[in-house]
């Protein structure tokens, strides 16, 4: 909320303190445990839906997709494989922290190949049913482990 003076407009201090602190949280993500206490201070104020919602994009518990291609998969998977978080890593295509992956389908898939990951794009789970493969769902993954 802005308030006009006679010299122009002037943002509400508490805006400006929320702006702050979504600074603040913005520059310690990678240590989560500092993120709460900004959080919980922020909540506190009165401020605009327009900062809540850029709070709680930054917040630690968002998920965020490492992305990989078909390309990458169809270079260093061989026929009948599954492509799986352990195997990725194993392979070298993604860290061991990357807790959820999605496949994107940039490039070219000639091998049959068994997907189960966290999401896969149309155009991706397109080309490994083209191929011959196939996309294993959340349910199916619960029963398989």
């Amino acid at each position: 909320m802005q308030t006009e003076t006679g010299k122009g407009l002037v943002e509400d201090p508490v805006q400006v303190q929320v702006k702050q602190l979504v600074k603040d949280i913005k520059d310690r993500t990678q240590d989560q445990a500092a993120v709460y206490d900004p959080v919980l201070r922020a909540v506190r104020c009165r401020f605009t839906e327009e900062l809540l919602e850029e709070v709680f994009q930054i917040y630690p518990f968002k998920k965020v997709y490492t992305v990989i291609n078909v390309a990458e998969i169809n270079e260093k998977y061989s026929d009948g494989e599954t492509v799986n978080l352990k195997t990725l890593v194993e392979k070298k295509i993604v860290k061991k922290n990357d807790n959820f992956v999605k496949l994107l389908g940039d490039g070219e898939l000639t091998k049959k190949l068994e997907v189960a990951l966290d999401k896969v794009s149309g155009s991706a789970k397109e080309k490994v049913e083209k191929a011959g493969g196939k996309i294993v769902t959340e349910e199916n993954k619960e029963s398989r482990e």
